[in-house]
This record gives structure tokens, C-alpha cells and sequence, in this order.
């Protein structure tokens, strides 16, 4: 998510919450039109003391994760959660936003990461939220999100809209989002801040490298991979000036968004593109041998051991008919 302001484009941040943040939450929860909503029009009156204990509490919740949402040149914006606290029974999801964060996406995109971290971390296999009926913009957010009303009484909060989605209709209506975009003035910075896990930074270059090679090898053409508005990848294929093939020569998931399926989803994208440019009917891809992890998804996806090197990595092939 990219925003304009200066002389580059500022970015949603989105990151588990630490003690630092804890002024910034207790200033929104106070904000009686921030809490309307949720029936404390005057605020939480929250103050240090309670802000500490409460952060004591989240810090002993396994299944309960806490997000803090930043633009990294303004600040703080706004949270989000997830709670799984009952086993086989749906897990609780919510979003609060400061004003000046309203009408600029960062909720579909925040609550977007949350669900995703949820069906990833926790064996939850429903969610819910629980609008206010009069709370228009999060009852549309929660609709363009998959959500749907079911009919539940609340004798605690009778104006509530329980709505709930599964992992099954998330996660399918997730991969149907994916898609490359073009590496811009809007999303340079943060396609390089990127991460992968520690243990795979030695098998691939960082994104700052790939695009250093892509601004002087013009066969070179760099991706981001978005799922939906969130940012979750890097990917960079070329016709290789050597051998004429066509090569994958990037591929990078974001650690947060690992193991959802969306690197597989990417390289389905691209490999259905370089098929209809290729003219041997051969795509190329090469990794570091102890990659287990690359190799299983590319073996997966067709790909074969071609019995050839480049440098220390195996050059696995893709062919068709």
C-alpha cells in the first residue's frame, strides 16, 4: 500500500505491537469517535497503568495477536487483531482506524494481514467481526472482504452484525487475487524492504540487488507480487542473452506470507506468460542445492533437474509439447 507524500511515496506498515506503541493506542482508545462504535462514545478512559497491564495480558495469549498499522512518514493509524481464545470455535477479528487514516485502503489491507496470519498461525477455521449496524464503512469493508451476516442474537450488544468467513473461501478468494505489477516510484521502497526468513537469505539476492540488475540488463523484467493490496512478493524473469531460454530469475515470498501458497500462485502466473514468448518450449530456473523448500515447489509445479549448473546452483527446466 503506497501513499503519495514527498519526494517518495510513503507506505502502510503493519507489525506486531511492541510497548513503544502503547501511548499511540491509548490515545485512540480514548478517542470517544474512534470507540463510538464499539459503545464508549466518551473512550475507554485508559491511562499508563491499565495500558501496561493490558499489554502484560496480550503478551501471555498464544493464539492472540496483536497488530499495530504505521505510515512511515506520518505514524500511527490505527490496530488490528486476531483472537482465537476457544478451540473449535470461530476466532474474533477487529479493526480501529484513526480519522486520518479513513478512505485510503489501509483497512482492507490491515485486516486483510490479520486474516491471513490468523488461518496461518492458529488451527481457527472460521472468523468473525461484529459491526455496529450503524457503522457503515466497516460493514462495507467486511462485505468487499468475503464476510457474510449470520443471523446470531447478542443480548450483550444487540446492535451487532455478527458476520463470519471461512479458511476455505479465504484462502481460495486469496490466491484469486494474486498478481505481478510492474516495480515503480510507488512501490520501489517497499518491494526492498522485503524480507525473507534468516535462513533463506543466502538463497536469494535481496530485491535491491535484483533491481540494481534490472536497471542495467534490460532483458531483465521485475515484478512485485500483490495479493490483493498487501505486498507479499518480489519475482524477476528474462530471456536469458546466453542461451535464448526464457528464465525465472527471481522468486522471493515475504516471510510473513510464506506458506500460504502464494510464491506457487506467482509462478503459475509467470510461467503461463513465458510460455506463450517461449520458442523452445523450455523454461529455466536455477537455486542453491539446499534449498529443500525451492525445490520442492518447483518439482511441483513440473520443473526437472536438468543435470546442468550455473555456478554452485542446479538448473531445474520446465517443458511442453
Amino acid at each position: 500500500m503506497h501513499l503519495e507524500g514527498g519526494l517518495k511515496m510513503s507506505y502502510i506498515i503493519i507489525r506486531e505491537t511492541k510497548e513503544k506503541y502503547l501511548p499511540d493506542l491509548m490515545n485512540m482508545w480514548n478517542d470517544g469517535e474512534v470507540m463510538k462504535y464499539v459503545n464508549y462514545p466518551n473512550g475507554l478512559g485508559m491511562n499508563g497503568f491499565k495500558m501496561e497491564s493490558w499489554y502484560k495480558w496480550l503478551q501471555s495469549q498464544g493464539d492472540t495477536k496483536h497488530f499495530i498499522i504505521l505510515d512511515d512518514e506520518t505514524g500511527f493509524l490505527g490496530e488490528t487483531f486476531y483472537c482465537y481464545a476457544k478451540k473449535n470455535k470461530p476466532a474474533s477479528l477487529d479493526i480501529k482506524l484513526i480519522k486520518n487514516a479513513r478512505g485510503r485502503h489501509v483497512g482492507n489491507l490491515a485486516l486483510s494481514y490479520a486474516i491471513d496470519m490468523l488461518f496461518k498461525n492458529t488451527k481457527a477455521m472460521t472468523a468473525y467481526v461484529d459491526p455496529n449496524k450503524e457503522n457503515l464503512p466497516a460493514l462495507s469493508l467486511y462485505k468487499r472482504l468475503g464476510f457474510e451476516k449470520v443471523e446470531k442474537q447478542n443480548d450483550l450488544y444487540p446492535d451487532a452484525v455478527y458476520m463470519e468467513i471461512n479458511r476455505e473461501k479465504w484462502q481460495k478468494q486469496r490466491l484469486e487475487s494474486i498478481r505481478l505489477a510492474p516495480i515503480d516510484r510507488d512501490n520501489v521502497f517497499p518491494v526492498c524492504f522485503l524480507k525473507v526468513k534468516d535462513d533463506q537469505k543466502n538463497f536469494v539476492a535481496t530485491n535491491s540487488l535484483s533491481l540494481a540488475q534490472a536497471a542495467y540488463q534490460t532483458e531483465c523484467i521485475p515484478h512485485a507480487i500483490y495479493c490483493g493490496y498487501n505486498l507479499v512478493g518480489f519475482l524477476m524473469h528474462a530471456t536469458d542473452e546466453k542461451d535464448g531460454l526464457q528464465w525465472i530469475y527471481r522468486l522471493m515470498i515475504d516471510r510473513d506470507f510464506q506458506g500460504l501458497g502464494y510464491g506457487e500462485k506467482a509462478m503459475k502466473i509467470v510461467m503461463d506468460t513465458l510460455k506463450k514468448q517461449s520458442k523452445s518450449n523450455r523454461i529455466r530456473i536455477s537455486f542453491e542445492p539446499t534449498n529443500k523448500i525451492a525445490r520442492q515447489l518447483y518439482e511441483k509445479l513440473g520443473f526437472v533437474d536438468s543435470g546442468q549448473m550455473d555456478g554452485d546452483e542446479t538448473i531445474y527446466e520446465y517443458t511442453w509439447q
